[in-house]
């Protein structure tokens, strides 16, 4: 995968604003040596930074100087969009090799079942990403999450998780939680009482449903009227 830009000298926020005015986007080249002002066409560049997703994937970035070319391998290290997210504003790469040391937020990767679903509890993912640092030659492409044994009331953290060598995570006065399994267990009383109940539901249902519509009720029996008040005497 090749990405072209081009050198510049003109730097600051006018000069920037001036060749975005011209459908271009400025950069900057970090890594070995001085940082290298660049720039690139924004329509290129808008869908060449979308397509890594936020991963860190490296690249071969090609920096024309007049006639001189030099290719060098590098990753996107920052990206500056505008508010709606359309149009690309800056872009930071960074030079880079197999053992260049490297932090990214990789995507957990869930396996297995835990056995407490099975008996009514409900897995609950916390952490879709789980920040590492490592070489860029070992960074994988997703950290392995196995709930098997997971029951519950239980967890898992960052430092449960057996990470590929060389990768480490960043964990920072705490240990974040990535999964848990929440919900109590149902015993034998519990589904024997939900079976009985729903037992009685269907009865009833069926012996509403039996032969028809239910018969309407009867009225009840009208009250006898109260015998006539005999006249006053004389």
């Amino acid at each position: 995968m090749n990405f072209n830009v081009q050198t510049r000298a003109a730097n600051g926020k006018g000069a920037n604003r001036q060749l975005r005015m011209k459908g271009l986007t400025p950069g900057i080249i970090y890594g070995k040596g001085e940082p290298r002002m660049v720039q690139m066409r924004a329509d290129y560049a808008t869908r060449f930074v979308h397509g890594f997703k936020g991963v860190i994937k490296p690249f071969e970035l090609v920096i024309e100087d007049g006639a001189k070319t030099q290719t060098i391998t590098a990753i996107v290290q920052d990206a500056q969009f505008s508010n709606w997210g359309d149009r690309i504003l800056h872009v930071d790469f960074r030079e880079v090799d197999d053992n260049t040391i490297v932090r990214e937020d990789v995507p957990v990767e869930i396996a297995g079942v835990s056995p407490a679903v099975k008996f009514g509890g409900v897995l609950q993912v916390i952490r879709r990403r789980v920040p590492v640092t490592c070489k860029l030659k070992d960074l994988p492409e997703h950290i392995l999450v196995d709930v098997s044994n997971l029951n519950f009331g239980e967890s898992i953290h960052f430092n449960h998780v057996p990470y590929p060598e060389g990768v480490k995570p960043i964990i920072k006065g705490r240990n974040p939680t990535i999964a848990t399994v929440a919900g109590k267990k149902r015993n034998a009383n519990d589904e024997a009482a939900a079976a009985a109940e729903a037992e009685q539901a269907a009865a009833k249902a069926a012996a509403n449903t039996k032969g028809g519509k239910a018969a309407p009720a009867k009225a009840a029996p009208a009250k006898a009227a109260a015998p006539a008040k005999a006249p006053a005497k004389k």
